[in-house]
């Protein structure tokens, strides 16, 4: 599935309509958000019935700040709407496969 920008926007709107959700809060200039990036986009090609998400804190700053986005990578899932994962730090294939799991 396509991974989507999210900004101050659609953020509020996409994670409340869609049934499962994962957001990636990255920024270019960091180091292991580009380790990260491509374990989340080959699970995106994986998952279609999940819709992966990024955030770009620095183009986004506003909304990093009101959701407490302190470090990053923050990965956040939400399953209708309710947060089931909320942690910074980059996630290995397997744990990233395991949040994948608990959205289905």
């Amino acid at each position: 599935m396509e991974i989507v920008k999210l900004t101050e926007n659609n953020f509020d709107e996409l994670v409340k309509k869609t049934p499962a959700i994962i957001v990636d809060f990255w920024a270019a200039w960091c180091g292991p958000c580009q380790q990260f990036a491509p374990i989340f986009e080959k699970a995106a090609a994986k998952y279609s019935d999940i819709q992966f998400a990024k955030v770009d804190v620095d183009t986004n700053k506003e909304l990093s700040i009101k959701n407490g986005i302190s470090s990053i990578p923050t990965i956040w899932a939400f399953k209708n709407g309710e947060t089931i994962y909320k942690k910074p730090g980059s996630l290995k294939p397997n744990d990233l496969d395991d949040i994948i799991k608990q959205l289905q």
